[in-house]
């Protein structure tokens, strides 16, 4: 068994000669089998034929084109963006899909990639109450830290529209500040705040995404879909604030409805597997 393991390694988008030579040396001294490294923007794109081009719901949009289909000449291939958003980066790989079949993909842009991750929400978060309360009773160290690591597994991830307000339950019924938003042990956000944490990942992702665009229009490939994956990809927030972007107001924006964050660790495995993308 020992000699029959393959080992997939992925790795962010951004990510060039020495960043791969790093991480392939890591390997190595880790005493693992040489394996194959994968972008994470190619596997996620996998996981997105698997999970959402081919699956019922979506089976009506044009790029799941089946050959009784009759393709216009001007139309054979359509573009699709990767948006790949986790923890640390958010990753974005454009393609062109032959709609007929076999189906063939083609990188058609430069990845881009972003420090915009879903910990940045969390830092921004931070910074934010440790200026709120810098005055509060509830404002040491290890009070905000508290407040910030409930934000980050709770807030964060119900967070949905700007006009809601939010709340961090971190004490008892005994802890109160009305002067800062602290009753009963929790304090009170403005939607609007919250929604400020948030709107740097939106703006770096809507950026990336119209160079990919442009980028793919001197091919005359228009982008027409984007798939949001990723644990980022959860929040119910990003997703509504990109769908909302004019950068998106002619793309079909989606994202797969469960298992997101196992889009690289899977669609890793499937490119390995059987390889979707040519060039």
């Amino acid at each position: 068994m020992e000699n029959n393991i393959e080992f997939i390694l992925t790795h962010p988008n951004g990510w060039e000669g020495l960043q791969q030579q790093q991480i392939r040396h890591a390997a190595k001294i880790a005493g693992l089998i040489p394996g194959k490294k994968h972008a994470k923007g190619e596997a996620s794109l996998h996981f997105c034929v698997t999970n959402v081009l081919e699956s019922d719901s979506l089976s009506k949009l044009p790029i799941v084109g089946t050959e009784e289909v009759e393709v216009e000449e001007e139309s054979e291939h359509q573009g699709i963006v990767i948006i790949d958003a986790g923890g640390g980066t958010i990753d974005l790989s454009a393609y062109s899909v032959k709609l007929s079949l076999p189906r063939e993909f083609k990188e058609v842009a430069p990845a881009e990639c972003r420090l915009q991750g879903s910990v940045f929400v969390t830092q921004r978060a931070h910074m934010f109450l440790k200026a709120k309360l810098a005055n509060s009773q509830y404002g040491s160290p290890d009070i905000v830290q508290q407040m910030k690591e409930i934000f980050d597994q709770t807030t964060k991830l119900r967070f949905r529209d700007s006009g809601d307000p939010q709340y961090i339950k971190f004490g008892t019924a005994r802890d109160k500040d009305p002067e800062y938003g602290i009753r009963s042990g929790q304090l009170k956000l403005a939607g609007e705040d919250v929604a400020k944490f948030f709107e740097p990942s939106v703006e770096a992702v809507a950026d990336a995404f119209e160079k990919q665009r442009q980028a793919a229009a001197k091919l005359e490939i228009q982008i027409k879909h984007a798939f949001l994956v990723g644990g980022y990809a959860a929040s119910d927030f990003l997703y509504r604030s990109l769908q909302l972007h004019p950068v998106f107001s002619e793309v079909h924006l989606c994202r797969p409805s469960s298992h997101v964050n196992k889009a690289v660790a899977d669609g890793a495995v499937s490119s390995y597997v059987a390889p979707l993308v040519t060039s």
